[in-house]
């Protein structure tokens, strides 16, 4: 992966998300093929393409002067790139969760949300107080997560 597009990290981030959802869905060690097949058919397209796409970026800035002394040149890498830019930038950070994921952490921001407006750390009147409500709220935290999976 070239680094021109700042995407090796989050690819490798995207890679551990798909092979963790599709190894979940293993039932015994039977399935770990398939899953893995699954894993690669699903990512292979995405990180060709960005890998392409950080490609080409790293062929533009290294033959940048030869791209823009050529005014002509220049002007139509210049419109292509105006015309391309905002279509590759919504793929590069294309949300590729999963539905039942991607409503989770929106309700665990929520929750975070609603924690940081609960009580602020200032209004406990001792570190023990605040260590017993913050256990409190895992406790109650875990509790949702258990029901949730069970659900």
């Amino acid at each position: 992966m070239m680094p021109n597009l700042g995407q090796g990290g989050c690819q490798a981030i995207e890679d551990a998300y798909r092979l963790a959802v599709e190894l979940s869905r293993a039932q015994a060690t039977e399935d770990v093929p398939r899953a893995l097949k699954a894993y690669e058919s699903e990512r292979l397209m995405r990180s060709a393409t960005v890998q392409g796409l950080a490609r080409i970026a790293s062929d533009i800035l290294f033959y940048s002067e030869l791209l823009f002394k050529n005014e002509f040149i220049g002007r139509m890498v210049g419109f292509a790139m105006g015309i391309s830019l905002p279509v590759i930038l919504q793929y590069l950070y294309l949300n590729t969760l999963d539905t039942k994921d991607a409503d989770n952490i929106a309700e665990r921001l929520g929750a975070a949300n609603a924690y940081a407006n609960e009580q602020a750390l200032s209004d406990y009147p001792t570190v023990a107080a605040a260590r017993v409500a913050l256990a409190e709220k895992e406790r109650r935290w875990a509790e949702e997560d258990r029901q949730r999976v069970s659900a």
